[in-house]
């Protein structure tokens, strides 16, 4: 598996992130996914940045337990 981690801002606080799984994830659609965080937690003014990460993964092919592992 290949993953990746952006970290856009952190200007106002800690990073506001989540994980993408997903076969077709690259690190360009993982910066673009960061830099919405950003913007979405300035839009509503949340004491937050903005960060995202993926990794490369068909989450269908794996139970709930096997993701949270990967996490």
């Amino acid at each position: 598996m290949t993953g990746y981690r952006v970290q856009h801002s952190l200007t106002h606080g800690s990073d506001k992130r989540g994980i993408r799984f997903a076969p077709s994830v690259d690190i360009d659609e993982v910066r673009a996914l960061a830099m919405l965080m950003t913007w979405k937690v300035a839009l509503f003014n949340l004491p937050y940045g903005g960060a995202k990460g993926g990794v490369e993964i068909n989450p269908r092919n794996y139970s709930e337990a096997e993701l949270e592992r990967v996490t």
